[in-house]
């Protein structure tokens, strides 16, 4: 079949490519239909602003609910923040990783300045870093927000202790330990910090047994323990311990460090450096 169409005038014309390409136009009234539909809605819309421009009070009902609404998320947000970095601190402390726990714990303090956890657990963890005026500092700060309560007096107990006058708590603080209170780790660490500060190096020794033969793989325990033998110059002890440290845990910053000094002492430079450069990459700005 030809694609050729003759003309009126009985010339033969050739169909345009161009034309046959184009999609046929959509019927008058389908465009009309829709645009009457667009129309409806903008109406629609107009409709509903100008009754709630009548009624101002509906519109400023909406506003201070979508308000609360974000205020409330913001909220929660910040509780959640505060919460996440208080369980992360309380964590860290209990595995004796300290400067993270104080780091987290300080985050939390910006968001809950008065929690009574946070507080106590701040208190702690500048004692550990023999910080006593700053442990003193928040001891006092849950004190008069909180009262005189069991868990500050213990807390008191202890600055005391590991300040070094363990005479004036230390008949308490034994009895305790015999009683097997459940504070007794933290007992036994102040008691010996205190013992170590005022060089009781034989009370340190009976108090780091009593430690041991109840939690053998202590890593705090075991750090005194390292302390105790370099202070006796036993090189090699003092390795054995770190090692074993990092192998409960290796992600032990203080036994890194006491490990690194111990090799550098006995000129093994080169063995220290790995312990150095790990503890480099975790203190940048030490």
């Amino acid at each position: 079949m030809s694609d050729t169409v003759a003309s009126p005038a009985g010339e033969t014309v050739l169909p345009s490519a161009a034309s046959s390409a184009l999609p046929p136009s959509p019927p008058l009234a389908s465009r009309v239909e829709r645009g009457a539909v667009g129309w409806r809605r903008i109406h629609q819309v107009l409709c509903s602003l100008s009754r709630l421009l009548r009624h101002p009070w509906r519109l400023f009902g909406i506003g201070l609910l979508l308000t609360s609404i974000a205020l409330g998320i913001a909220i929660l947000g910040l509780y959640l923040w505060g919460l996440s970095h208080l369980r992360a601190g309380r964590s860290a402390l209990e595995q004796y990783h300290n400067a993270e726990a104080m780091a987290h714990l300080q985050s939390c303090l910006r968001v809950w300045p008065k929690d009574r956890d946070a507080l106590l657990l701040m208190a702690r963890s500048t004692r550990r870093a023999n910080a006593f005026d700053t442990a003193q500092q928040y001891l006092e700060q849950y004190r008069q927000v909180h009262g005189l309560t069991e868990d500050l007096v213990l807390e008191q107990t202890l600055q005391v202790a590991a300040k070094g006058e363990v005479d004036k708590v230390g008949e308490y603080c034994l009895k305790l330990v015999e009683e097997d209170s459940p504070a007794t780790p933290l007992i036994l660490e102040a008691l010996i910090q205190g013992c170590t500060r005022t060089h009781r190096l034989v009370e340190t020794n009976a108090l780091l047994k009593k430690w041991l033969e109840r939690q053998p793989n202590n890593t705090q325990a075991l750090l005194f323990q390292a302390e105790l033998y370099a202070e006796i110059s036993r090189r090699d002890d003092v390795i054995t311990n770190c090692h074993r440290i990092l192998q409960l845990d290796p992600q032990h910053e203080a036994a890194h460090l006491r490990l690194a000094m111990v090799l550098m002492e006995s000129s093994k430079y080169q063995e220290a450096a790995p312990y150095l450069d790990q503890l480099q990459q975790r203190q940048r700005d030490n």
